[in-house]
């Protein structure tokens, strides 16, 4: 299984859709992790309404959303990890694939991606949640310093970042982007680290660990790797080129 999307909360971790060698599939699958780490086996749950790969999720409150294509999926989540049936919180502002999703203060965020007819996209989009869990409408925010879709996203407390990803052409990127997420969704603009991943990576896992470290394993650049790279993540006064005045 590929492209799938994953994720999770507390010890349980989702896996939804993908692709295999026999085509996509709409497969969703529980795995609970012990207290040693080992997940020893997966449960299948309700599957997606149809086949999805490169889609995103998030999981907010005992809720779980799927996107991808032109819609937005949500089920319950019982109390021992399963889901309900699927049901339609609303639309994407376009087709979209190998997005970005985050969700910050009961509002959604859309990151770059692949648009169906068109190239890959710049564009980064945000909504809010109505209290009955559905969306009305997208508006953008700062874009991405250039397109990327299949990009490594994660969100830390209030910061937002994108790692590596891919291009047309295919082009595959090295750099490293972050912002800070307003309260009301919307995005500051865009930074550039100085700190770049040893070599190309899209399509890759990652993950932050609660001391603050970050992971970034597998994926693909210039071919499939199985490589496993980590950083510490620093403040932003770190990272931002800002000169320090004093009085003194």
């Amino acid at each position: 299984l590929f492209w799938h999307t994953s994720i999770s909360k507390g010890n349980r971790v989702y896996v939804i859709g993908g692709t295999n060698f026999s085509g996509d599939v709409s497969s969703v699958y529980l795995g609970i992790i012990n207290s040693n780490g080992v997940i020893d086996n997966w449960q299948s749950l309700t599957p997606l309404p149809q086949a999805s790969r490169l889609g995103g999720a998030i999981i907010l409150n005992n809720t779980l959303y799927y996107a991808h294509g032109t819609t937005i999926l949500k089920t319950n989540i019982n109390f021992d990890g399963t889901i309900g049936s699927w049901q339609s919180a609303g639309t994407l502002p376009h087709f979209l694939s190998g997005f970005g999703l985050v969700e910050h203060n009961n509002h959604l965020i859309l990151i770059g991606g692949k648009i169906e007819t068109d190239p890959d996209t710049e564009k980064v989009y945000y909504t809010r949640l109505n209290p009955d869990g559905n969306i009305n409408g997208w508006n953008e925010t700062n874009h991405l310093p250039h397109v990327v879709n299949r990009g490594q996203v994660i969100k830390n407390e209030n910061k937002l970042l994108l790692i590596g990803g891919a291009g047309p052409g295919p082009e595959y990127f090295t750099t490293t982007y972050y912002t800070t997420i307003n309260a009301d969704g919307t995005v500051e603009p865009w930074a550039t680290s100085s700190y770049t991943l040893p070599q190309p990576v899209c399509c890759a896992g990652i993950a932050i660990s609660t001391n603050n470290y970050l992971y970034i394993t597998g994926g693909y650049g210039n071919g499939y790797l199985n490589t496993v790279y980590y950083t510490k993540l620093q403040s932003s006064s770190q990272e931002l080129a800002v000169p320090l005045l004093k009085q003194t």
